[in-house]
């Protein structure tokens, strides 16, 4: 998004700027010397050596506008371009011309000497001048020709003064027709004698005033030309000397010196076969491309506005014949680069341009690029080159990797609940990690559910181990670390990895459907666990017991013939499980099947156990076998009026046993007392199927006693021998097998009993009469008794 508010005030900042770009740059001017009392002073000479010297050199650039002839010997009439020397005079040199002839003059106290060239230059046209003294020889170029080469000089000079268009021999009073009669440009001193190559005066270019051993640089490119300049004092030192020289008028004679007004004794355009604008001492901004804030630092590829100015902050404008062409370096220009997208004074370099570096394998995390331009400017008097100071731009590589790895021991990830380990994180990133070269930083975070916390303590180390001693006991929740990694300008990546922790299952009950009755399914035991039965065929159901709760884990139904191994999986998360999933049908020759649930933990691999729920065996209803009946006594024939017990084989606590006597029920239960004579049987039932036991006959036998008296005439006569017996007596289950007799006589008081056996017996009865008990046994044991009362029979 563009901030419009900052897109207009660098707007307004950038048209500024173009109206900003002063004349002193853009046009090439020269100061006009009237000869009457213009000139420049320079005292001291900052950087200029104090003693005696024999080195140095002085070039410009000159026109002459003198008329006239002075005496051959220039005894007046020299009118001097500069000169140098002290005050006291001891010491002088002068340049100038005389007659339209270029001369030097020179004091060594006693030496003295003028030498006059032969080279006219009062012909209108603009020259180049070196003046060089290199110990006894003095040479003088002149348009890049030597015109004078005097080895002769000699002496040194003192030199702590340098005066440009006026001469030093009657100090600084007006010396009229002596003082510089024409323009001057680009003046230079310098500190020791250039060679023939190192001399500049002829050149086209002009310097940047930073060359080794130029002690004053005067470029005149002050004001406006021919304009009013005289607020301007001084002549601007393109040097880092500061030395300004000094415009003349002097306060003593107001009415002589720079009018700095009008075309002459100011400043003029110059004629001097320069190539303009001038672009040395550019510096160049580099600044956010929004804000123009200058910036020292960049993420690879963002956009920034590139600005050059000079010395006055003002930034050049185009102009024809100007080219400026950018390069950049990334190793203090061993090399650079040419950036063909780039052209410009002032411009945006757009994101992914120049500012995009090669960040792989890079050991800082951050390149050192410096920019420049190279302004090539051609015009009829040549083509220069200015090369722009240069501005770093330390762009730091994006981060793009920040990955974490976790090494947990003793036991490896996944994790359960209660474990304790260590452990050892590392970040992997593109970036070198941090350390005393670069910017780079890892900032690291900790979380086991909850909020992140800070780990402060391992701030820039690519990895640690955590807890620095000892162990950690992980919780329920996962345990996370992650790393943010920041380099600087570019935005940070965080980075994070969690080793994942399983809460312990934990298990609830299962039981039978629905409690507390399930259906179809009979509780014979609870120990050592849950035992119902089931009939074959029928199907039933298990259910969660809702008073319990299976907690971080998933629910697995499973079911097994040969418990504690070979569990099959059913089905998860059902709280109801039907059992005839496996149909007993098909059960084989299983008698019993056996459910539990498996809890698994939540995640598949866990660092946690399954839980087990309790066990539950459901077995089948065995097969009823045919009831066996029994009696009590061991018989099925019984006497009348004897009782015995039927009981049943089946066993009493599963089975239900019902009775029967000739297809009526007489009871229920193991067993039931009969005495009649009938047919009996029993059905035992278990809920799943009933069965009918042979049918048990019961005989019950009858006997039954008589006593035959003969002629069945019970009347005795007393002591007579009487015979009477039982051989009617009979049974329904045999023949009578004993006869047992007592004959009580009955006198008065009773008599004596007699017993006797036998199926007829013979007695003599008393007076009183008997009473006779006949008592008969079958041969099932079956007893009958009668009695009969024989009296006396009567006269």
């Amino acid at each position: 998004m563009i901030n419009l508010m900052k897109t207009r005030l660098f707007s307004l900042i950038f048209i500024a700027l173009l109206f900003s770009w002063s004349s002193l740059s853009g046009q090439n001017n020269a100061l006009d010397f009237d000869g009457d009392g213009d000139y420049i002073t320079l005292t001291p000479i900052n950087g200029f050596p104090t003693g005696p010297v024999s080195d140095f050199t002085v070039e410009m650039w000159f026109i002459s506008k003198a008329t006239g002839i002075t005496p051959t010997d220039c005894s007046s009439g020299f009118k001097r371009l500069f000169a140098l020397g002290d005050a006291s005079n001891q010491t002088l040199f002068e340049v100038g011309e005389c007659n339209g002839f270029l001369s030097v003059f020179w004091f060594t106290n006693p030496a003295a000497n003028l030498v006059q060239m032969t080279t006219t230059i009062r012909d209108n046209q603009w020259h180049c001048l070196s003046v060089v003294r290199s110990a006894s020889n003095l040479d003088v170029w002149l348009d890049g020709n030597v015109v004078l080469n005097d080895p002769t000089i000699a002496g040194t000079h003192n030199i702590s003064t340098f005066v440009v268009g006026h001469g030093l021999a009657n100090g600084f009073n007006p010396t009229p027709g002596e003082d510089w009669l024409g323009g001057i440009d680009e003046v230079k001193l310098w500190d020791f004698a250039l060679s023939p190559a190192q001399l500049t005066a002829c050149s086209s270019c002009v310097l940047t005033g930073a060359e080794a051993g130029l002690v004053a640089y005067w470029q005149f490119d002050q004001g406006v030309a021919g304009f009013n300049n005289t607020s301007i004092t001084q002549a601007l030192d393109a040097t880092t000397n500061s030395n300004n020289g000094t415009l003349h008028p002097s306060t003593a004679n107001p009415d002589h010196g720079f009018i700095l007004m009008g075309p002459t004794s100011n400043f003029v355009s110059s004629g001097a076969a320069l190539v303009y604008p001038n672009y040395n001492n550019l510096f160049l901004s580099i600044d956010d491309p929004f804000q123009l804030i200058g910036i020292p630092w960049i993420c690879n590829g963002d956009a920034v506005h590139f600005s050059l100015f000079d010395t006055n902050l003002n930034t050049p404008q185009p102009a024809g014949g100007v080219t400026v062409d950018w390069y950049y370096s990334d190793d203090a220009w061993l090399n650079s680069t040419q950036i063909p997208s780039l052209s410009g004074f002032q411009f945006v370099v757009p994101a992914n341009g120049a500012t995009l570096v090669n960040c792989p394998n890079n050991p800082f995390g951050y390149v050192d690029r410096e920019f420049r331009a190279i302004i090539t400017v051609t015009n009829g008097n040549g083509t220069c080159m200015y090369t722009s100071q240069s501005a770093q731009l330390r762009i730091y590589c994006e981060v793009t990797q920040a990955d974490v790895t976790i090494l947990t021991s003793p036991i490896s990830p996944p994790l359960c609940e209660g474990d304790q380990v260590t452990f050892n994180v590392m970040v992997n990133t593109n970036l070198p990690y941090p350390g005393p070269t670069n910017d780079v930083h890892i900032d690291w975070e900790m979380s086991t559910g909850g909020p992140w916390t800070s780990l402060s303590q391992y701030a820039d180390q690519s990895g640690f181990t955590y807890p620095p001693t000892g162990t950690f006991t992980v919780g329920t929740q996962d345990v996370c670390f992650r790393a943010t990694v920041s380099n600087q300008a570019c935005a940070s990546l965080t980075g994070q990895k969690c080793v994942h922790v399983d809460p312990n299952p934990v298990c609830g009950s299962i039981t039978g459907w629905p409690i507390p009755t399930p259906t179809n399914l009979t509780l014979i035991s609870t120990t050592p666990w849950l035992i119902y039965e089931i009939c074959p065929g029928e199907a039933a159901a298990l259910e969660i017991d809702p008073s319990t709760s299976f907690q971080n884990c998933n629910p697995q139904w499973q079911y097994s013939f040969t418990p504690p191994s070979s569990w099959i999986d059913l089905g998860f998360t059902n709280p109801v499980q039907n059992t005839n999933i496996l149909p007993t049908s098909s059960w084989g020759s299983y008698t019993s099947i056996y459910y539990q649930i498996q809890c698994n933990p939540l995640s598949n691999p866990s660092g946690c156990d399954p839980c087990l729920s309790n066990l539950i065996e459901i077995r089948l209803k065995p097969t009823l076998p045919i009831p066996v009946i029994a009696a009590v006594p061991s018989t099925q024939t019984i006497c009348n009026g004897d009782m015995i017990t039927l009981y049943s084989s089946n066993d009493p606590g599963t089975i239900q046993t019902t009775w029967y006597c000739n297809g009526e029920v007489i009871g229920t239960g193991p067993s039931v007392p009969v005495y009649k004579q009938a047919c009996y049987w029993s059905e035992a039932t278990n809920g799943c199927s009933t069965v009918k036991s042979d049918t048990f006959c019961l005989k019950v036998c009858t006997a039954t006693a008589k006593i035959t008296c003969p002629d069945d005439n019970p009347c005795i006569i007393p002591n007579v021998p009487i015979t009477i017996n039982g051989l009617f007596s009979f049974s329904d289950c045999g023949p009578i097998i004993q006869y047992d007799w007592e004959v009580e006589f009955l006198p008065d008081p009773p008599g004596p009993i007699y017993f006797f056996s036998g199926p007829t017996i013979t007695f003599t009865p008393p007076a009183g009469g008997a009473i006779v008990t006949l008592t008969v046994i079958d041969a099932y044991g079956c007893s009958h008794s009668t009695q009969a009362f024989f009296k006396p029979c009567q006269p």
